[in-house]
This record gives C-alpha cells, sequence and structure tokens, in this order.
C-alpha cells in the first residue's frame, strides 16, 4: 500500500540535525530506501513529503518514529488511479442524476426504506477496504465487517458499529465521538490518536486487546490505574 508521508520541522529543528539523523539511520539500515518511492522538499526547506510503500502500519510507523522529535508528519493512505478507468467511473456517476431523480419522485417513507435495506446491505463486508479520510458519521455499520481495513482518519462520528468487526483494522486518528461499539471485536485493533470521547463502551475491558497511545475519551481509565496501583500497594 502506498502512503503519502507530508512532514514538517519543529521550530528549532536545524538542517544539520535532520542530515545526522538521516545518515545515521540509513548506515544501519533502517531507512529501507526501496520502500521510499519519492521523496521531495518544499521550496525553502523546512517541509516536504515522501511516498512510501508499506503494507504494514507498524512497520511504517518503525520507520518513522526515529525522526519523530525533529519534524511532525501527516500521513495518508493513497491509491494510484488510471485515467481512463477514472473518467469510464466518474461517467457513470455523472450519468446516475437521472436515477436519482426518478427517486425523488418516491415518496418519503419508501425511499427511506429503499435507501436503508441497500445501506445495510452495502456495507456487510469491508474486510481490507481502504477508508482512510471518509466520512462516515452516522453511518449504521452494524455487524458490518472491516478486518483489514485502512480507515486512518476516518469520521465515524455518530456512526453505529455495534457487533463489527474491526480485528486488525487501522482505525488510527478516527474520530468515534458518540459512535456505538457494543460488542464490536477489537483484537488487534490499531485506535492510536483516535476521539472515542462519548462512544458507547459498556465495558472498558473489551478495548484491551486494540492499541490505544494518544486516544481520547477513555472514561476512568485513568482512575481505575491509580485504584488498581493503590490497592497493590497497600497489600
Amino acid at each position: 500500500m502506498l502512503f503519502l508521508c507530508r512532514f514538517t520541522w519543529f521550530p528549532g529543528t536545524t538542517r544539520r540535525a535532520v542530515a545526522q539523523r538521516v545518515v545515521a539511520q540509513h548506515d544501519v539500515g533502517a531507512n529501507h530506501p526501496e520502500r521510499i518511492k519519492g521523496w521531495y522538499s518544499l521550496v525553502g526547506g523546512g517541509a516536504g513529503f515522501l511516498l512510501v510503500e508499506y503494507d504494514d502500519a507498524k512497520e511504517l510507523t518503525a520507520f518513522l518514529q526515529p525522526y519523530m522529535d525533529l519534524m511532525s508528519f501527516d500521513v495518508r493512505a493513497i491509491t494510484q488511479l488510471d485515467y481512463d478507468d477514472r473518467i469510464a467511473e466518474l461517467r457513470q456517476i455523472a450519468m446516475s442524476t437521472e436515477t436519482d431523480a426518478m427517486a425523488g419522485r418516491m415518496s418519503r417513507s419508501q425511499k427511506a426504506t429503499a435507501k436503508g435495506s441497500s445501506r445495510q446491505l452495502a456495507k456487510k463486508d469491508l474486510s481490507h477496504a481502504n477508508l482512510s479520510g471518509s466520512n462516515l458519521a452516522g453511518a449504521d455499520l452494524r455487524r458490518t465487517k472491516l478486518r483489514r481495513a485502512t480507515a486512518i482518519d476516518v469520521d465515524l462520528a455518530g456512526a453505529d458499529l455495534s457487533g463489527a468487526d474491526l480485528s486488525e483494522a487501522n482505525l488510527a486518528g478516527a474520530d468515534l465521538r458518540d459512535a456505538r461499539l457494543v460488542d464490536a471485536k477489537f483484537q488487534g485493533t490499531d485506535l492510536r490518536g483516535a476521539d472515542l470521547t462519548g462512544a458507547e463502551l459498556p465495558d472498558p475491558s473489551d478495548l484491551e486487546q486494540a492499541r490505544l497511545e494518544g486516544a481520547q475519551g477513555l472514561p476512568n481509565t485513568d482512575d481505575e490505574r491509580e485504584i488498581e496501583s493503590g490497592s497493590a500497594g497497600a497489600q
């Protein structure tokens, strides 16, 4: 999978410091130049972007981490499009406006029923799908399979994910505020930096198998750790 990694030097970062770090990582074989498909700097320096190819988000993180004290990163999963294929796809979308006009003549109740049924059926299996940056706020994703899906920075605010299979999915930076996550599976799920404020999580232990570094909105997590620590000390 191809990733766009935009970087910006932190204030005070020097060219010498960056040069020393890049060379040091190269000398120990940690830069993996075979995975770097493009390396660009903005005019004036201090910022730019990399195009890198990784199948495992953990390996990508390991590649970027040695530089995170010198610069910030904005990482996006991207896909390459074939121009002719894309034009054909967009042509179909443009032509679909006639179908939409016909659907508008349906009664409000009929339209809602048809839309709800097709929406649920269309999203039953999204395993391995690339949903990064998508707006799925309020979506009905009950019992949907999202195993190993890539959904970095996806907007799932208010979405219903009850019973969904999120095993090994990458939801880093996802907006899950007020989402319903009852009975969802989180084995190996990457929720680093995600916002779970107000999400319906009846039992915090449901998230024990997920990666939660930097995640927000996990109520009582810190309090419970302090209580456990105090109890252990008392014993």
